[in-house]
């Protein structure tokens, strides 16, 4: 499907189901197409179903050249239940190239792209595994995010792929809930990021439990040429528990090269959720005695960007151009081509 440039369209949840190969991207030439999210009124949710604009049930879907923008459409919040831009189902594969993701929501929880839990079935001959991986690759695009960058539902199974990103988000770059029912010892998460650089105000990663769904999942993360900034006093990885402090430390596994690190205080900080337990905060050094991270030839000190930015600025306030790197600084390679990377439409907030 092609979109013709300067289109301004309107779209409910569209649902994506088969073993289909979906491509939908934008005409060659003037302004990017921007597709709006309006959920049906039509429509009712629970509270803990996510709205989404794209729901890829099964199969691929790949999107390029597009502005996608999910907001609010009344100011109640309580209304918006759970909101993010495209929902990924267990075996599913998505691919999202030289696009810009908003979501503007006032939500109380929300995020760019969601693993959701099981969906109810469409189609009965193609039953969705929760041991299959959803499959999610971002290449030369910018996100920004009131909420988290990608959140995963628990007991959910995610390959993730970030390929020269621009990411700002409130909330966690990458956030994943706890389950009952996972094998402790198998990799459940993967992420590799390559020239990306996230400004994420909850940290890079936050691991969350329940008293119902206590088991983590372990996390396996390759970072190359990349900064990361949590624009104040978040820790770069947030792990929540449920039982004992020393179940956490094996949750992350860390392997970095050329990885830039902007005025990050605490690296780590592990916490059980109980009353009268007081979380475990980690210096770099810390960091490094605890838990022996692979971070080849890291930048601490000479993280410059070519604007001053305060700490409170809101992601969906901030430009390509405030993210971009100072070029005289060293490290300015650790980062994302942004020639590559196209600028966001303004949105209200």
């Amino acid at each position: 499907m092609t979109i013709a440039h300067g289109a301004d369209l309107e779209l409910p949840t569209t649902e994506l189901v088969g073993t289909a190969s979906w491509r939908i991207e934008a005409e060659p030439g003037g302004r990017r197409p921007r597709l709006r999210f309006r959920p049906s009124e039509l429509v009712s949710r629970s509270p803990t179903a996510w709205g989404v604009l794209f729901q890829l049930r099964s199969g691929s879907l790949r999107l390029r050249g597009l502005d996608l923008v999910i907001q609010d459409q009344d100011k109640d919040a309580s209304r918006s239940n759970r909101l993010a831009a495209i929902g990924v189902a267990a075996g599913s594969v998505l691919v999202v190239e030289d696009c810009t993701i908003t979501v503007a929501s006032r939500a109380a929880s929300s995020a760019a792209i969601v693993v959701p839990q099981a969906l109810p079935e469409i189609h009965p001959a193609q039953p969705e595994s929760a041991l299959k991986d959803a499959v999610v690759t971002l290449r030369d695009v910018f996100l920004r995010s009131a909420g988290d960058g990608i959140q995963v539902s628990s007991g959910r199974r995610l390959d993730l792929h970030l390929q020269n990103a621009l990411i700002a988000a409130d909330g966690s770059l990458f956030h994943a809930l706890g389950s009952s029912t996972l094998d402790r010892t198998q990799l459940t998460l993967k992420l590799q990021i390559d020239h990306t650089l996230a400004r994420a105000k909850g940290g890079l990663v936050h691991l969350e439990s329940t008293i119902d769904e206590t088991e983590l999942p372990l996390t396996k993360i390759v970072a190359q040429n990349s900064t990361f900034s949590t624009a104040g006093k978040a820790p770069l990885f947030r792990v929540d528990g449920q039982d004992q402090m020393e179940a956490l430390s094996d949750r992350i596994d860390w392997t970095a090269e050329k990885v830039a690190y902007d005025q990050i205080m605490t690296y780590r900080r592990d916490q059980i959720l109980q009353i009268g337990v007081s979380p475990r905060n980690y210096t770099r050094s810390d960091w490094q005695n605890a838990f022996k991270p692979k971070d080849e030839s890291p930048v601490l000190d000479d993280v410059k960007f070519l604007r001053k930015l305060e700490p409170g600025r809101l992601a969906l306030s901030l430009t390509k151009q405030d993210l971009s790197l100072d070029p005289s600084s060293p490290s300015s390679a650790s980062g994302p081509d942004l020639s590559l990377v196209p600028s966001a439409p303004p949105v209200d907030f």
